[in-house]
């Protein structure tokens, strides 16, 4: 059977905008983030199949996101505490020096933080957990740009899209996945126009 992911990043954060580490950090929307997640409601209005089960990281810049994007869901989702963002450790909350975006420079591991393949693998088995499960068939799942990017990579050879860094925020990928080869396919980016 072929179902439908779709992998949507947090809007922009305050964080984003003054260039810090997010991480486990957490930051709330920007004005622009606000406005990014509330592009995205044309995008799941037109959808030609309604989303059937939601799902989110349960840290406070995504369920924001989320309740932006779409607020006739009301609570209606499941935080999943697998979706969270990778930690960065000590540097969580603290400014970025430089060019310092490029995660896969850095093992955070040795500052009391995660490696990207920890992270992404967590991320990785969750979106596998969650589309196998029975009535799943078109899911959304709202998280980071980290832990996004890097499951992106896991199914690049697959994928019909390519991209290299993370998704911008508010994005949406959205993955066919197999449910007897137990493969994503990357085949489309929406990206919002704010």
């Amino acid at each position: 059977m072929i179902k439908t992911l779709r992998y949507m990043r947090h809007g922009q954060t305050v964080f984003n905008e003054r260039g810090i580490w997010q991480g486990r950090a957490d930051s709330p929307l920007s004005a622009m983030g606000i406005a990014q997640a509330r592009a995205t409601r044309v995008y799941f209005a037109g959808l030609p199949t309604p989303i059937d089960h939601v799902y989110c990281s349960p840290l406070g810049r995504v369920i924001q996101t989320l309740e932006e994007a779409l607020p006739e869901i009301g609570k209606n989702y499941v935080v999943d505490p697998k979706l969270i963002e990778m930690s960065f450790g000590e540097v969580d909350g603290t400014p970025i020096a430089g060019e310092a975006t490029d995660y896969e420079r850095y093992d955070f591991s040795q500052i009391g933080g995660e490696r990207e393949e920890t992270a992404g693998e967590r991320t990785c088995r969750a979106l596998e957990r969650i589309m196998n499960r029975t009535g799943n068939v078109n899911v959304l799942a709202v998280g980071h740009g980290g832990t996004g990017r890097y499951f992106y990579k896991r199914w690049r050879e697959l994928s019909q899209v390519a991209f290299d860094e993370a998704l911008p925020n508010c994005s949406v990928a959205t993955y066919t996945y197999d449910t007897n080869t137990r493969t994503f396919s990357c085949i489309d980016i929406w990206i919002p126009k704010v």
